[in-house]
């Protein structure tokens, strides 16, 4: 029988052989390289080092770090993408017309309710 510390460092030691596996499958099927052989050459020399777990922790936070950039990045592109030049040009008349009627002091009408105003007649 396996204590709970044994059964939690093997699940640890099968999930990195199986990302690693991901990470080795996913370059061999041609999607490109994200860990070229220098850096994996400097990871390993942090193996023993003092700083290995300082080194650790930068590199994590660094890459958590880029994907909420990517993803902010992304959320750009995508309102951009998003934007219908019409829409734009038709928002932007109708605010042009509503700052030239505003030195004026002409608001926009507005139908009034009648049940609200007890009676009286709607203005259009």
């Amino acid at each position: 029988s396996f204590t709970e510390r044994e059964i939690t460092a093997l699940i640890a030691t099968i999930t990195r052989f199986v990302l690693l596996q991901i990470l080795a499958d996913q370059e061999a099927d041609g999607h490109g390289t994200v860990l070229t052989n220098r850096v994996i050459e400097q990871m390993i020399r942090f193996y023993g080092d003092q700083l290995g777990a300082v080194a650790a922790r930068y590199i994590e936070q660094s890459i958590i770090a880029f994907l909420d950039h990517q993803e902010q990045m992304r959320s750009h592109l995508k309102q951009l993408n998003n934007m219908n030049p019409l829409t734009m040009m038709q928002q932007a008349f109708e605010q042009a017309q509503n700052d030239m009627n505003q030195p004026f002091g002409f608001e926009p009408r507005r139908r009034r309710n009648r049940k609200a105003d007890s009676g009286s007649e709607d203005e259009t």
